[in-house]
């Protein structure tokens, strides 16, 4: 099995177990690996353990995230998007 099969399997066995109301849309514009680019959940993360890089690390990425996905969503997906990739 590929690494792009074994993606594709893991992406499926995670569609199922999303909670109902919640969807996994398949976007056939992004390259395989970019299509798994993600925000951090920011409840997640407890700041007083993370350095001022590390933040910056995460802001980064998320700006990151941010400029390469929104280009293919509607605009309440960009907001949603936008919402969840702001700075920590």
């Amino acid at each position: 099995m590929t690494d792009l099969e074994n993606i594709g399997k893991q992406i499926l066995k995670f569609s199922s177990e999303l909670p109902d109301g919640v969807k996994l849309v398949a976007v056939s514009k992004f390259h395989p690996v970019e299509a798994l680019r993600a925000a951090y959940d920011a409840r997640l993360i407890d700041l007083s353990m993370l350095s001022a890089k590390e933040i910056a690390q995460v802001n980064e990425y998320h700006a990151m995230v941010r400029e390469r996905l929104t280009p293919y969503l509607n605009a309440e997906e960009a907001a949603w998007l936008a919402d969840k990739t702001k700075a920590l």
